[in-house]
């Protein structure tokens, strides 16, 4: 090359791939990296400038200007000399904080977007904050440079300082060329070597579970002019590292690789996957040749881990999997990780995780959980003064990126923890490093405890979650449904209280109505206090009269919808255990039995001819008011029993909606849903008016045309029928003042549309399975302006109710979009089922103990008071074409943000819970904790019973199908065919191949799965030895 001359050379597999996502980057700055390196000593300026100079002549990748493309692909040109590129220097000493300044300047000269086709891809400055505080900065491009070309640079900087302090020439380089390492790079790509390694990660990253995510889902503001990573930094003091390589070395591993299974325990226990198996990207130098080790460039690559992380594995036995599995991947590290994922098809349960910023957007990385250590040179003296090593980026954060540095044995070990904004925030990434902290005491003090019995919540965290954040208690009287019904009819007897069609009854005629139906259902089936009847009616004022004379009774309600199955309606009608049917000539036949049956229609005139005065039974709060099923999606639909108090607490002293005369509710919803509850006792028990759709299912055009002509105030909507009203019919809400939504995850899309379009409407999104008889949690959705967001949470518990989450082994997990929810609300209903067990202990909990403190955790955020819960995802959903018809309305599916409910359990606190696994990787479970008047009415019969559920049959867990037990001992993986057993050619004997099964199956046990509310917490929790780390990290800013 002629000493002004410049050649273009291609770029390299790993400088390629970065190019291609540099050109996706809107922001042109996610693959800026750079570090710094603070001297507290004296340092000569004009030493450091000459040094600077001649290194940028020895080093290649400092004289690359210009990166473009042609027909023979992307290329870089290399220039002979360095030009123009100085050395910059900055005199920040007369600041009023130099080092901050210092600090703050290097963090904007970072964040500088690179023109790759005109810049110089490296950045250099020696920064003055004092005669004895100096900073030296680095930044460049990570095309050019990766962290071990870094510290290539930094060991010869040094070098040539100490020969210009000393007056000495130069030394030769030790440098070799770009030209030679790009030339070796191309020779491995088209050798067989790298057919073989891409076979091996292409075999070991088949049927990759999904990666766990412990984020928890709120996005972080990031400055437009910042690196795109939210960090919180610590530093593990001197005798906390020591105790952490003691352990290593006690277990013949690195400590790197201990650091690994630290990360990898902890994100298994923090993220409450009950996953059996995760995997971690760890970033290599993929410098395997002498070559490699001694020329600066980018080469540096990443490798999954995939490693066996059953609920039962201890530190100790994870180590060992990490040594091995890290040892099968560092004999394969060239095999660049941007392959991987394109190799690696997303499917239905694995959603691409790659951005659209990343190369091969279109395929899912094997994991976007990030463990990076580093430990080039640590204690090195620079410019012969001591100094001390700041990393200010290491290029693009998918969802969490753990660095670690080693600072030399007198400084420890410095821990970054950097996330992406759009999945965690600043406070909860604060939360996350110090709760790992800890975690790494207590395992590091036990590595042969079970990790599952490493608790991870402090005793600040355990009571917010358990306590304030989980929910509050109000006092609400003992009156029964029928109680405060009469009440509203005593006070407004002339207020409007049900319309249907043209006919509309207030509430003195409708009480009386009821009262005259109740003395003929008690004159002729004899129904009475304790008794279930069966309700087969079309929707219309019948129905409405039918339920409160049933109460009225004594008895409980369970509502059969017309629209189901003849089948159906007798089995959910013996499941119930009814004692009368009251139904109309045209739906009596449906529902065979021995029960005695009414016909309201055909007995009209009997009915008429009855008193319209009061039965007078007595009823308490704990008396059963109603029977719900569930859909029945995972099985059989199983009952909820709720009593009076259930039902009351759930629609009294709450917030989310306005409750009270004037008030117009529309009631829309299948009598089969809970959503009846509140559309239905929402308007009569608070003085209100409750508009009945005619049909058995919601109609959009007629719910727009109700909504309107009766001025009707409050509507509850399945997720897609408010989307759909939204955009077909939007005059829908012209007098509504509050919108309910839920059962699926909402579209903050439509929510946003509707508030523009209706600034009066407040939107409320709810979340609560069937055993809550209504909602669990709302979340009143704040009027945006601005972008979008992402989600709509599903908000904090409902006066009365407790939410919390829980991992597979009803543990508090720290607040994640992946865990369990649980809602042993103390006003919940109470599980039924066709084949009821024995009534309850005596010592069953009552509605007088303070709320579960014990076994959940709901996920909010842990730094301020809990005004969330949880967020669903939801994109904007599109209309169904099949929606276009008032005929044909959209069907809401039964999800439910997470999952599909479960059934209850009784006392969170005694951890006693009826699990039911559903295959799911999360659940929710909820319950209630039922007082005296349940509890003895299960001894007097099955209404008050609480109910285990039947086993899942094998087919509901398809993916548990002849499951292959995991092989005891580390998880090793060779290869099969010719050679098997040869000596691999990266040295060391080949492994004996493994069949990968997807985890350990657990023993079908009668009973297992029901945790007895008797049983001691700490009896199953192993006692933990003192932690030889505690809380003395101290904090750094980033």
């Amino acid at each position: 090359m002629s000493p002004k001359a410049s050649v273009r050379l291609p770029l390299s597999a790993a400088q390629r791939d970065i190019w291609l996502a540099h050109a996706l980057d809107p922001s042109g700055r996610r693959y800026n990296v750079g570090e710094y390196r603070e001297l507290r000593g004296p340092v000569d300026p004009q030493l450091v400038r000459a040094a600077f100079r001649q290194l940028a002549v020895e080093t290649d990748a400092m004289r690359i200007r210009g990166i473009g493309s042609d027909e023979d692909g992307p290329w870089q040109e290399l220039h002979a000399e360095p030009g123009d590129q100085e050395l910059t220097e900055v005199d920040l000493s007369g600041a009023e904080d130099p080092a901050a300044a210092a600090r703050d300047w290097m963090a904007a000269e970072l964040a500088r977007p690179f023109d790759l086709a005109s810049d110089w891809l490296t950045r250099h400055a020696l920064v003055k904050a004092g005669e004895e505080l100096w900073f030296y900065f680095h930044g460049f491009h990570h095309l050019v440079i990766d962290g071990a070309g870094l510290a290539l640079l930094d060991a010869r900087l040094v070098e040539l300082y100490a020969h210009a302090e000393a007056g000495e020439p130069w030394s030769p380089s030790p440098f070799g060329s770009l030209t030679e390492l790009l030339a070796q790079d191309a020779a491995y790509r088209a050798s067989g070597d790298a057919v073989a390694d891409r076979a091996y990660w292409t075999e070991r990253l088949a049927d990759l579970p999904p990666s766990p995510q412990i984020g928890n889902g709120r996005s972080a503001p990031v400055p437009s002019e910042s690196l795109p990573f939210v960090r919180r930094t610590v530093t593990l003091p001197t005798e906390y590292a020591q105790l952490l390589r003691e352990t290593a070395r006690a277990h013949r591993a690195p400590w790197t690789m201990m650091v690994i299974a630290l990360v990898a325990a902890y994100v298994r226990r923090a993220s409450g996957s009950d996953a059996d198996e995760l995997t971690l990207a760890l970033p290599v130098t993929a410098r395997t040749t002498e070559l490699a080790r001694r020329t600066p460039g980018m080469m540096s690559n990443i490798i999954p881990l995939r490693l066996p992380v059953p609920a039962d594995t201890t530190l100790a036995v994870l180590l060992k999997s990490v040594v091995q599995e890290a040892r099968q991947g560092l004999r394969r590290q060239r095999t660049r990780f941007e392959e991987m994922c394109r190799g690696t098809e997303p499917g239905p349960d694995r959603p691409t995780e790659l951005g659209p910023d990343r190369p091969g957007a279109a395929a899912r990385p094997p994991t976007s959980l990030q463990v990076n250590i580093m430990a080039f040179a640590p204690g090195m003296r620079f410019f012969g003064v001591p100094t001390t090593q700041h990393n200010l980026g290491n290029g693009p954060v998918d969802h969490l990126a753990v660095a670690v540095y080693d600072l030399g044995p007198e400084d420890g070990l410095r821990i970054d923890f950097d996330a992406a904004p759009q999945s965690c925030d600043t406070a909860s990434v604060a939360a996350h490093q110090d709760r790992f902290i800890r975690f790494v005491g207590s395992v590091l003090g036990a590595p042969e405890l079970p990790l599952r019995s490493v608790e991870l919540l402090d005793e600040l965290e355990s009571r917010r979650i358990l306590g304030e954040w989980a929910g509050s208690a109000v006092p609400v009287d003992d009156r029964s449904l029928t109680g405060r019904f009469e009440e509203r009819a005593r006070l407004r007897p002339e207020s409007t209280a049900v319309i249907f069609g043209q006919e509309r009854l207030s509430y003195g005629e409708l009480d009386a109505r009821a009262n005259r139906l109740a003395h003929h259902l008690r004159d002729t089936t004899g129904l009475g206090r304790g008794d279930l009847a069966g309700v087969l009616l079309d929707r219309s004022t019948e129905l409405a009269v039918t339920i409160l004379a049933v109460l009225k009774c004594g008895a409980g309600y369970a509502l059969l919808d017309p629209e189901f199955p003849d089948e159906r309606l007798t089995s959910t009608a013996a499941d119930a255990g009814i004692a009368a049917l009251v139904t109309s000539a045209g739906h009596a036949h449906r529902v065979p039995g021995s029960w005695p049956a009414v016909r309201i229609d055909a007995e009209g005139t009997a009915i008429a001819a009855r008193p319209g005065t009061r039965l007078g039974v007595v009823l308490t709060a704990d008396d059963p008011a109603c029977v719900m099923f569930t859909s029945g999606s995972t099985g059989r639909p199983k009952g909820i029993l709720s009593s009076h108090r259930n039902l009351a607490s759930t629609l009294t002293a709450q917030t989310h909606c306005a409750f009270g005369p004037g008030e117009v509710f529309l009631q829309c919803s299948p009598v089969s849903w809970d959503a009846f509850s509140l559309e239905f006792w929402g308007a009569l028990l608070h003085g209100g008016t409750t508009v009945l759709q005619p049909g058995q299912r919601p109609e959009p055009a007629l719910i727009a045309d109700l909504a309107q002509q009766h001025h009707v105030t409050m509507l509850q909507l399945s997720s897609s029928l408010f989307n759909y009203l939204t955009d077909e019919h939007p005059d829908t809400f012209t007098t509504t003042h509050t919108v309910h939504t839920g059962g699926e995850p909402a579209s903050p899309t439509h929510i946003r549309t509707l508030q523009e379009t209706w600034p009066h409407i407040t939107v409320v999104n709810g979340y609560g399975p069937a055993e809550s008889m209504g909602f669990t949690t709302t979340h009143t959705v704040p009027r945006g302006t601005g972008e979008v967001p992402p989600t709509v949470s599903i908000g904090s518990p409902l006066a009365n109710k407790y939410a919390y989450v829980l991992d597979d082994h009803l543990r508090p997990v720290p607040p994640a979009p992946q865990a369990s929810s649980t809602s042993p609300d103390t006003e919940s209903p109470t599980a039924t089922s066709p084949n009821p067990p024995p009534p309850p202990p005596a010592s069953s909990p009552t509605p007088t103990d303070p709320p579960a403190p014990a076994s959940t955790a709901p996920a909010t955020k842990p730094t301020t008071t809990p005004t969330e819960t949880s967020t669903t995802p939801a994109a904007p959903t599109p209309r169904s074409k099949s929606a276009a018809s008032a005929s044909n309305p959209p069907k809401s599916k039964p999800s439910s943000p997470p999952t599909p409910p479960r059934t209850s359990h009784r006392d969170v606190r005694e951890r006693a819970a009826d699990r039911v696994r559903d295959g799911c990787p999360r659940r929710a479970r909820t319950g209630a904790r039922r007082g005296p008047g349940l509890a003895a009415g299960a001894a007097a019969g099955p209404h008050g019973a609480r109910v285990r559920r039947p086993a899942r049959p094998a087919a509901a867990h398809p993916q548990r199908k002849d499951r292959q037990a995991r092989p005891a001992g580390a998880h090793r993986v060779g290869r099969d065919g010719p050679g098997a057993g040869a000596p691999h050619r990266a040295g060391g004997d080949r492994l004996r191949p493994v069949r990968r099964g997807p985890g350990r199956r657990r023993a079908a046990v009668p009973g297992r799965r029901l945790l007895r509310a008797g049983r001691a917490f700490a009896a199953r929790r192993p006692a933990r030895e003192p932690s030889r780390l505690g809380a003395g990290h101290s904090a750094e800013p980033a």
